[in-house]
């Protein structure tokens, strides 16, 4: 009070900038600082409040900014996964970025106030995304701007810390996610159900079936095969067959140990030509395409335009030498 003085404070604690419910006015000569010993319950927001009185009686009332909040323990820990769909880890990544999401970290008393994140190639280190904050209310990040290397495992660690008055944190690692940057290893697709012979043709109207070996990755392995059929139709009013190409059976996918495919379920036409696209997907979400190389259907019996006695082409033989000698040409 620049006119007659500060006389005395007194010191108090609300349970918001309006009371002194915590603790009643408490008197102090010192005008300056104040030392009280008072034990403030973990979690319950302690407002600071300063009532000072002048010379003349007169008075001021003054609160902190913000309430303290006493919070002698850590949050309690969530759980952090790889990759960018929340609540969704991964083991395995082709994309060439890092992102991670986490959950269920809480703090009962104080609340979480904010979370810090980093990314390395071992446990607990930020070699690739150095730590850096981020606002409680956010749960998953990507870093875009980084290169990775393939077939290495990237670990993200998540510090919860909440809003007690020394800021107390807990840390949780991923498990990881490997890098794999390439394709499967193609192996062989084959028209037909006999793994050493690939069908050239089929008079089957409404089957189609396939089968393969050989493709593998060594980095994450093949995590499914999606198989799909294609048709190119004939015309049947002329000798060519159409161009155009038709999608007879969309994606399907199938568990990695399967080998084969055996479907009945088509309308297929004499003279059609089907194929099998095969795509082998790794668990990284990376594919190889293959084609087989295609059957036509035939659905007419064959057509005998000439048949003779002996071995000459086109020559019926009316007499022989020998009753041995007796072939059909």
């Amino acid at each position: 009070d620049p006119h007659s003085g500060i006389r005395e404070i007194d010191f108090g604690l609300g349970k918001s900038n309006r009371d002194v419910y915590l603790l009643g006015w408490q008197r102090h000569d010192n005008i300056t600082h104040i030392s009280l010993d008072y034990c403030i319950e973990d979690g319950i927001p302690a407002w600071f409040k300063i009532r000072a009185t002048n010379n003349v009686y007169l008075r001021g009332v003054g609160h902190s900014d913000f309430p303290i909040i006493v919070d002698r323990s850590p949050p309690e820990p969530g759980v952090v996964f790889d990759g960018d769909n929340h609540g969704v880890d991964i083991d395995f990544q082709s994309m060439p970025h890092i992102c991670a999401n986490w959950q269920n970290f809480h703090d009962l008393q104080s609340g979480i106030s904010k979370y810090t994140w980093g990314v390395g190639t071992n446990p607990g280190n930020d070699d690739v995304v150095s730590f850096h904050d981020i606002p409680h209310t956010v749960l998953q990040l990507c870093s875009m701007n980084i290169s990775l290397t393939h077939n290495t495992t990237y670990y993200s660690t998540v510090f919860a810390y909440n809003a007690g008055h020394k800021r107390l944190n807990v840390s949780v690692i991923s498990n990881g996610v490997l890098y794999d940057a390439t394709p499967p290893m193609t192996g062989e697709l084959r028209d037909g159900l006999d793994p050493h012979t690939d069908m050239m043709y089929s008079s089957e109207s409404s089957s189609v079936s396939a089968n393969w070996d050989g493709y593998d990755d060594p980095e994450s392995g093949i995590g499914k095969y999606d198989v799909s059929v294609y048709r190119r139709h004939a015309d049947i009013d002329s000798t060519n067959a159409t161009s155009t190409i038709e999608l007879i059976h969309g994606v399907t996918s199938l568990t990695p140990d399967t080998n084969y495919i055996n479907w009945h379920h088509f309308h297929l036409h004499h003279g059609d030509f089907v194929y099998v696209q095969l795509d082998a997907v790794n668990k990284a979400d990376n594919p190889t395409t293959t084609q087989s190389d295609g059957f036509t259907i035939d659905m007419t019996n064959p057509i005998m335009h000439f048949l003779g006695d002996g071995v000459n082409t086109g020559v019926d033989l009316q007499y022989s030498v020998s009753i041995l000698d007796t072939k059909i040409g």
